[in-house]
């Protein structure tokens, strides 16, 4: 009697893990080239209103958007970093 029917193949396991993380990455993939661009300019405009330079956003976006996607911060921060300013835990 051949039992390899009950018995799950590693192969079976390393496929379907392989597939979940491919998923995974898909999703954080296009999440991130749809989502934070949207979340970015919100963020940017929120700011921008607030401090009374709502006339700005065009300018911020170009300058700022992609470096901040791609690096995680923007030219202001990097400017108060090189100012001696720290930004580190600032939300």
């Amino acid at each position: 009697m051949h039992h390899s029917a009950l018995v799950p193949l590693p192969i079976n396991s390393l496929l379907t893990k392989s597939t979940e993380l491919f998923v995974q990455h898909r999703q954080v993939t296009a999440n991130q080239l749809a989502l934070a661009p949207i979340v970015l300019g919100a963020v940017f405009a929120w700011n921008l209103t607030l401090t009374g330079q709502s006339h700005q956003l065009k300018s911020k976006l170009e300058r700022d958007l992609v470096p901040s996607m791609i690096n995680g911060n923007s030219s202001m921060a990097q400017q108060c970093e090189s100012s001696g300013i720290s930004m580190h835990g600032v939300a």
